[in-house]
C-alpha cells in the first residue's frame, strides 16, 4: 500500500495535533505545579500566623497573669500597711524617763 499525498497531509496534521495537545497538557501541568506550590506556601504561611497567633495569646496570658500576681501581691502588702498602721496607732507611746 503506497502513501498519498493526502495520506501524508493528514498524518502531517495528526502528528501536529499530538505535538499541541502534549503542549497544552504540559502546560497544565506546568500550571497545576504552581498552583500546588502556592497553595503550599499558602498553607505554610497560615500555618506560620496561627503560630505567632498561639505564641502571642500564650505571651498575653501570661502577662494577664503576672499582673494578677503583681495585684494580689499588692493588695497584700496594702493590707499589711494597714493593719500595721492600725497597730502602730494604738501602741502606747513610750515615755521618756529623765534622771
Amino acid at each position: 500500500m503506497s502513501l498519498t499525498t493526502l495520506d501524508v497531509v493528514v498524518k502531517v496534521a495528526d502528528i501536529t495535533a499530538c505535538s499541541e495537545d502534549t503542549t497544552a497538557c504540559f502546560e497544565d501541568t506546568t500550571a497545576w505545579v504552581a498552583d500546588i506550590t502556592a497553595c503550599s506556601e499558602d498553607t505554610t504561611a497560615r500555618v506560620a500566623n496561627i503560630t505567632a497567633c498561639s505564641e502571642d495569646t500564650a505571651a498575653r496570658v501570661a502577662n494577664i497573669t503576672a499582673c494578677s500576681v503583681d495585684t494580689a501581691a499588692w493588695v497584700a502588702d496594702i493590707t499589711a500597711y494597714s493593719v500595721n498602721t492600725t497597730a502602730q496607732t494604738f501602741l502606747p507611746k513610750a515615755t521618756a524617763v529623765i534622771s
